[in-house]
């Protein structure tokens, strides 16, 4: 539940860094919690604040662990100590070095900003921009908001300021003021020759492992359980643990669905003896206009997904005043279950989309995204097959730009940790062969071993964000928030205009389309998708999906502002 700033200059700048501290301590609140004290360690030249520390963070002076990382080597606050495994971002402070480490997928991300006076890592796009005084905004961030509803690749809202990649640590050298950039290879998808059961008991082993290695205290920690494969493999690990506690969440009619998530995860849960809850996240009666800024506000603007939040952050609010941090079961197979036939399936099967991937996009010439803005990392090798291709991109795209930015609205509130995408997980997952992943079938063989008595869930338990952004009320209010923009200068005025006109464009076809779409991954044959899939070559524009993306943009800059004026 913590986001966290440190700055070192070069100069002594001690009573600007209290002036900061006061200020941080108002605009990183969210209006609907009263959160822990933060935590803050200040000399001459360094800065450390960590916005709503919970107890079983590792904090040491100006040095700090977030996320969950293994300590069985030893300290791991410890300049030039071995990198642990987990998902965390570590930073290590002394009197002549900083080290800023991410972890193997970078899935707490880190942001970055040097000049000649001060090095700044944070959590954070808030607290670094707030603290520049200024915002110069990144053109590229826009572009990719608009047409993916993502920051995308190594982007931040501000042009300074960059992410850093996963398995990656940064150096700096205080008396020099040199920076030291160790990135490791990224990942990538090398098969092993080795037959099933070699790699079966490689890959379970990793899983057994990692899981049941994790130091976690139960009284601190619960476990987001679904009807799915990832957190029930978690469970399985994790069941013989006293007082484990098990928490799902989705609306309040998906209790009722025989084959939901809901359902499901609640037989899981009894049949393990584990204290069990539910959470609904219902559309809140506190507004459209309020749940927008709240889920803005905790995950800073980074991603459109915002069905799960429509309850105004309840959910979250309630487990932070619960005093619980959260497991969740992400994993790096994400892609691996969805067949593809060609080039544009394999890469939208990680979010990665591109303005041509709609039919009948307004978005104007100069804000559209193409196959040139894609960085040569995640571009297809001629050595890889299809489906090697599709699952690096899950890992280099959609697990750092989609996943990250899911968590990050989490841990406004929350502390996270996902253990499926630990170093050991992953790399075991990197050398299984195509047919191997496909399917996730490995996985699953594994996982059907674990509750076989106990079916999958076939039904999600939240409502799907287009059927939400469909209401006429929330339609009402973006289309005259739009309207109000106009003048601001943010985005064009005429583009604006064309998503205002255009946004009840196709909505009861629209959702007519997905409700057919559902029908059709739920039962129809494998050879006719094969068919239909070949056919696809583009997705109708969503106007109303559009104006969630530019009403991001528009508030995500007032926001920077209003930070740098309380700052001032």
């Amino acid at each position: 539940m913590s986001k966290a700033i440190t700055i070192c200059s070069v100069s002594n700048q001690k009573n600007k860094f209290n002036i900061f501290k006061k200020k941080l301590d108002v605009i990183m609140v969210p209006d609907n919690i009263k959160p822990h004290k933060a935590y803050t360690y200040i000399n001459d030249s360094t800065f450390t604040y960590i916005y709503n520390p919970v107890e079983q963070l590792i904090i040491d002076k100006g040095s700090y662990c977030l996320g969950l990382a293994d300590t069985a080597r030893g300290n791991i606050l410890s300049i030039q100590s071995p990198v642990p495994d987990g998902t965390y971002a570590i930073v290590r402070v002394d009197n002549h070095h900083i080290e800023v480490l991410s972890d193997y997928t970078g899935m707490r991300t880190i942001w970055l900003y040097h000049d000649e006076e001060y090095f700044i890592a944070s959590t954070s796009q808030r607290m670094i921009i707030s603290f520049l005084g200024n915002l110069k905004l990144n053109n590229d961030a826009v572009r990719w908001m608009l047409s993916s509803g993502t920051l995308g690749p190594e982007n931040s809202w501000d042009k300074r300021i960059k992410p850093i990649q996963g398995n990656t640590i940064v150096s700096l050298d205080r008396k020099n003021w040199e920076i030291n950039y160790e990135s490791n290879k990224r990942i990538e998808i090398k098969p092993k020759l080795a037959d099933k059961e070699w790699h079966k008991n490689n890959f379970g082993s990793a899983l057994a492992t990692t899981i049941s290695n994790m130091n976690i205290d139960v009284n601190n920690w619960k476990l987001a359980l679904s009807g799915g494969k990832d957190s029930r493999c978690i469970l399985y690990y994790m069941k013989n643990l006293p007082g484990l506690k098990t928490v799902t969440w989705g609306t309040e009619k998906s209790q009722k669905q025989i084959r939901g998530d809901s359902a499901i995860a609640k037989v899981l849960a009894e049949n393990c003896g584990c204290k069990h809850s539910f959470q609904t996240t219902d559309v809140s009666s506190t507004g459209f206009s309020l749940i927008l800024q709240r889920f803005i506000e905790a995950g800073e603007g980074r991603i459109d997904h915002i069905s799960g939040y429509m309850d105004g952050m309840q959910l979250w609010k309630n487990l932070f005043e619960s005093g619980h941090s959260m497991i969740r079961g992400y994993d790096a197979l994400g892609a691996t279950e969805r067949k593809i036939t060609n080039e544009r399936q394999a890469r939208l099967t990680a979010d990665l989309k591109l303005t041509s991937d709609y039919k009948n996009s307004i978005i104007p010439v100069e804000l559209e995204i193409g196959e040139e803005d894609l960085p040569n990392y995640l571009r297809r090798d001629k050595t890889e097959s299809l489906s090697q291709w599709r699952d690096r991109l899950w890992l280099n795209f959609r697990t750092p730009v989609v996943t990250t930015a899911l968590d990050d609205i989490k841990v406004a509130y929350v502390e996270i940790v996902n253990p499926l995408l630990y170093k050991n997980v992953v790399e075991a997952i990197e050398i299984l062969p195509d047919g191997l992943r496909n399917g996730k079938s490995l996985f699953t063989e594994i996982v059907n071993e674990m509750f076989s008595e106990i079916s999958y869930a076939s039904v999600a338990s939240i409502e799907d964000a287009d059927e939400i952004l469909k209401r006429k009320d929330i339609i009402e209010i973006m289309k005259q928030e739009l309207t109000d923009s106009k003048e601001k200068g943010i985005l064009p005025s005429q583009f604006i205009s064309n998503i205002v006109q255009n946004v009840n464009t196709g909505r009861n076809i629209l959702s007519f389309r997905r409700k057919i779409r559902n029908l059709y991954r739920l039962f129809a044959p494998h050879f006719f998708k094969k068919i239909i899939e070949r056919k696809i070559n583009y997705y109708p524009m969503d106007y109303r999906r559009l104006a969630l993306r530019a009403l991001i943009v528009i508030r995500m800059v007032e926001l920077f502002n209003n930070d740098i004026m309380e700052r001032k």
